[in-house]
């Protein structure tokens, strides 16, 4: 027979089962002629013995790290990922020599799927056999009381649940299931639940490629919970009407809504109210971080998710948009994060620090953040001197930042911030990491845009998915560097680079006084011929653009904000085009005219700030957006009447509204650039 769940098995499924760097010793051990004499049995066991006499066996329906060898490694070893690698090239060889014969069963002919598998084939007798009676019952307690979950289909079909995620490495096997949980394995009960969203997803939705689908009853919002929701709208249109300029902080009152939000569960919107309340502060204090743009996006993210959810027929689950049943705080098993680089940030005199993980087990990327402020007299650091700081325990956050973290001591947040333990008993390591990214899986490493930009064209809009901090921060293949310039005036650079099929997006990188000598690293990287190169991916009016946080040559990784001083050839002045088309113009005009009015209050409009917005709703009638010119109007038509709270109302909803439009207009940009490219 044929172990068809070891001819799945990739070189990068195995090394979500271990990690690269056992797979990268096995592949050369095996090249070097020392892999191990497989022997196959008639009941499927894989026998592997090596030069030295280790042996290692790999039985059917055990995963690799139950599998049994001699060398006493109680995890995942690299004979057990030799035996695996070694087993179809095995196998074929074993094939041309002894073909089967014509009326031979079918599982001993390696045939493809008839067609993409999808884990809700599984029934519920394959599931408790795995799991075991009592983990069973509790993923059935766990679904019965409801929950949300995301799933995507694909080679490697993966369900987001609220605590963890969960993703299938080879078809029909949960032995090969892999949760980020500290379980860790087909035995948890987020496996069960994985595989029930499937279920529904193919019910619901077959053949969609990402599905939201609900477990159990979805209950109406209680009216305790309806009420939080209420008052916090009630909280953004006091500030409306006052303006920001006269609405003060108010401790008092933000901690008695957020304990009743999270009292009711809503992550999302608890994360809104404390990410507003640390706006206002800011904006209050003159922070560099905060201003009128970043508060009005938090109060239009706030109507549209509390809109979302009392809808009386929601498209979206009220769960999923609110954030209720959210893991707060989720300890990750023994987990493998390679850095994507760091960005550097200044208030004022402190500064700020995050350095972006990958986590190749959940193709997710998650965020550390780090804030340091210099003692009194002192200068505050930048760029290099800050990359000597410790950023959990003697490790410095130039190393982190240039390495892959190995630990069973870090807890992620509802948001996908980590905090890594320091303590004696944590078990941490920091490693070198080179930069090749090429084992990441998609959608982290992203090799074709176009493919890239129909992925999200899919999502729900970004006011209403999951509250994740870094979900723009990808990884992009390299294929060429079409040209380069910088502009003196605006101390930025742009850049033009392809992908890996040679569709074209933009690069850019600004001059900030954290990270003095960036732009002149990345010139450099530029000019060795990157492979690689990571940042924040987002798409525009004229395709994609990438914020770099680090760069892959043949040198290695390199992190700009981290550099030192580097010297690099002149650029071309770039030519400055600033052609906007109609549509773009009319969504930054009622953009620009909403945040002033959110900075003087409705109740202290001026004629002239009315006006504009008045105009602005003339630019959407003309091209098209003939909802969302009405809903502008309505701000000043309810301002001028006086009814404040009307217009406050009038303003949450055409915020909103101009934020999805945004998010749509920008998509469908994207896509067409980048298949013109």
């Amino acid at each position: 027979m044929s172990r068809a769940d070891l001819l799945a098995l990739t070189p990068q499924s195995l090394a979500q089962l271990a990690n690269m760097g056992l797979v990268k010793r096995a592949q050369r051990e095996l090249d070097d002629g020392l892999g191990p004499a497989l022997v196959e049995s008639d009941a499927g066991e894989v026998t592997g013995t090596f030069p030295d006499g280790v042996v290692a066996v790999l039985a059917p329906q055990r995963s690799l790290k139950d599998s049994a060898c001699t060398c006493g490694a109680t995890s995942v070893c690299r004979h057990r990922v030799a035996v695996a690698l070694a087993y179809a090239p095995w196998h074929a060889a074993a094939r041309a020599k002894d073909p089967a014969p014509k009326d031979a069963p079918t599982d001993a002919v390696l045939q493809p799927p008839a067609k993409p598998w999808s884990p809700g084939d599984l029934d519920d007798d394959t599931l408790a056999r795995a799991a075991g009676p009592r983990v069973f019952e509790r993923a059935r307690a766990t679904a019965r009381r409801g929950l949300v979950a995301t799933v995507e289909r694909g080679s490697v079909p993966v369900a987001k649940l609220p605590a963890c995620t969960v993703r299938f490495l080879v078809p029909r096997e949960l032995s090969y299931a892999r949760c980020d949980c500290v379980d860790g394995a087909a035995a948890c009960e987020h496996v069960a639940l994985a595989v029930w969203a499937f279920r529904e997803a193919d019910r619901v939705a077959p053949g969609t490629q990402a599905v939201v689908v609900s477990l159990g009853s979805e209950e109406r919002l209680s009216t305790v919970a309806e009420d939080a929701l209420a008052d916090t709208l009630t909280l953004a249109c006091d500030l409306l009407a006052r303006g920001l300029e006269a609405f003060q902080p108010a401790p008092t009152r933000f901690a008695q809504l957020t304990a009743r939000l999270e009292r009711e569960g809503f992550a999302w919107v608890l994360d809104l109210a404390r990410e507003l309340e640390i706006a206002l502060e800011g904006y209050h204090a003159r922070s560099a971080l905060y201003g009128a743009r970043e508060l009005t996006a938090l109060l239009a993210e706030l109507r549209a998710r509390t809109r979302a959810a009392l809808a009386d027929a929601p498209e979206l689950p009220a769960r999923f948009v609110l954030g209720r049943g959210e893991a707060r705080c989720t300890e990750l098993d023994h987990v493998r994060l390679v850095s994507l680089g760091a960005r550097l940030s200044a208030d004022g005199r402190a500064r700020f620090a995050d350095v972006f993980l990958a986590d190749p087990d959940t193709a997710t990327v998650l965020r550390l953040r780090k804030r340091w402020d210099p003692p009194e007299g002192g200068a505050p650091e930048n760029g290099e001197d800050l990359g000597r700081r410790r950023v959990t325990g003697a490790v410095s956050l130039r190393v982190l930042a240039h390495g892959q973290l190995v630990s069973k001591s870090v807890k992620r947040l509802a948001n996908r911030t980590v905090e890594i333990g320091t303590s004696r008993a944590a078990l941490s390591s920091v490693t070198p990491h080179a930069g090749d990214h090429s084992a990441l899986p998609s959608p982290l490493l992203v090799r074709d845009l176009a493919a890239h930009a129909e992925r999200v064209a899919r999502l729900p809009p970004g006011a209403l998915r999951p509250r994740v901090l870094a979900e723009d921060v990808h990884v992009v293949a390299i294929s060429a560097v079409r040209g380069a310039a910088y502009s003196s005036s605006e101390q930025r650079l742009v850049a033009t680079l392809a992908d890996e099929v040679g569709s074209s997006f933009t690069l850019t990188l600004s001059h900030r006084t954290a990270a003095p000598h960036a732009i002149d690293a990345v010139r450099a990287a530029l000019d060795a011929g990157p492979r690689f190169v990571s940042g924040t991916l987002t798409a525009t009016g004229r395709g994609f653009a990438l914020a770099p946080l680090s760069l892959t040559t043949d040198s290695g990784l390199v992190v700009p904000d981290l550099s030192g001083p580097t010297r690099v050839r002149a650029l071309p002045p770039l030519a400055l085009r600033r052609t906007s088309s109609p549509l773009e113009e009319a969504l930054t005009a009622t953009e620009a005219a909403l945040e002033e009015l959110c900075c003087v209050g409705l109740g202290a409009a001026t004629p002239g700030a009315l006006n504009r917005l008045r105009r602005a709703a003339g630019q959407l009638d003309d091209v098209g957006l003939v909802g969302l010119a009405r809903r502008a109007l309505r701000v000043v038509e309810r301002t001028l009447a006086g009814e404040t709270r009307e217009a406050a109302d009038a303003w949450l909803d055409a915020a909103a509204r101009l934020s999805l439009t945004r998010e749509a207009a920008t998509r469908m940009a994207a896509g067409t650039q980048d298949a013109e490219s």
